[in-house]
């Protein structure tokens, strides 16, 4: 086994191979390597891999996504034997393509993208009851699988149009969520409320709750599920002088105005007033 990488995912990665005693014979990031043979390990200057004692039979790629293609291409120009070899990218953004100059070597190739935030530090125990998307060659993706489950995650097989369309909902539901949140502090801060986001703990916890024990549908509440419409105008006359807080406002209202006509629960006369307000 061989990371190249080795930041936050690639170290969660090395923990829970070693984890599993699974033999990992190099590390490698932009300061150098380390080639492992028994307990020892020998550093090396280069950042990845140039010959075929410091290959695994299986790589996996977790740098930057910008990095992906050059390292495939690098990597290719070594004296390696590929044909055997399986490499792993983990990037949830591209898809295995990004891998096609060691594919024409004679590699086997694929993504694996955990759909999981990964800090430094992070341990294997990260990859549990998590979704593991994977794409790529099959005889990679069912070695992936086996892994996923011994991780104790669910690997989930797509092709490279269904992985945009999962990476840019995780980006959605996970990134875009720290960025309303955020907006949710600056609306605090700018009336000088104290407490900033922890007074909404409880709230926001319930909220998650609602939405995987209910669904999306059946979690909404407030003025948008109640077609409340005056409320609405107040909050947005309210946020005169905070154009962007403002635009934020309208968009997520939209959004939640179409879940409300789809409940059925609120009157069709109360949702046209409400979008008429937006």
């Amino acid at each position: 086994m061989t990371i190249i990488g080795n930041g936050a995912l690639g170290t969660a990665l090395i923990d829970f191979f070693r984890s599993q005693k699974t033999s990992i014979k190099s590390v490698w990031n932009s300061q150098g390597g380390e080639v492992f043979r028994d307990s020892s390990g020998t550093s090396r200057p280069h950042t990845f891999p140039n010959s075929e004692d410091e290959a695994g039979e299986m790589i996996f790629i977790t740098t930057p996504d910008s990095l992906i293609s050059d390292i495939s291409k690098r990597l290719s120009e070594k004296d390696i034997e590929w044909k055997g070899r399986q490499v792993v990218h983990c990037s949830g953004a591209l898809a295995s393509s990004e891998l096609k100059t060691l594919n024409n070597k004679g590699a086997a190739v694929a993504s694996m993208h955990p759909i999981q935030t990964f800090r430094r530090g992070d341990t294997g125990d990260r990859f549990k009851n998590i979704t593991v998307s994977l794409e790529g060659d099959s005889e990679v993706t069912k070695t992936l699988e086996n892994l996923a489950m011994e991780m104790g995650a669910t690997p989930v097989h797509v092709d490279p149009q269904r992985k945009r369309a999962l990476h840019l909902a995780a980006v959605m539901a996970s990134n875009y969520l720290v960025a309303l949140m955020h907006g949710v502090e600056e609306i605090l801060e700018n009336e000088g409320v104290d407490g900033g986001i922890s007074i909404f703990e409880s709230l926001i916890r319930q909220t998650v709750e609602n939405i995987f024990e209910k669904g999306t549908v059946e979690a909404l509440s407030g003025p948008v599920a109640r077609g409340d419409y005056e409320v609405i105008k107040a909050h947005l006359e309210k946020l005169n002088g905070q154009p962007h807080q403002k635009e934020l406002y309208r968009v997520l209202s939209r959004q939640a105005i179409k879940i409300a006509e789809q409940s059925g629960g609120v009157d069709p006369e109360r949702i046209e007033r409400m979008r008429r307000e937006m």
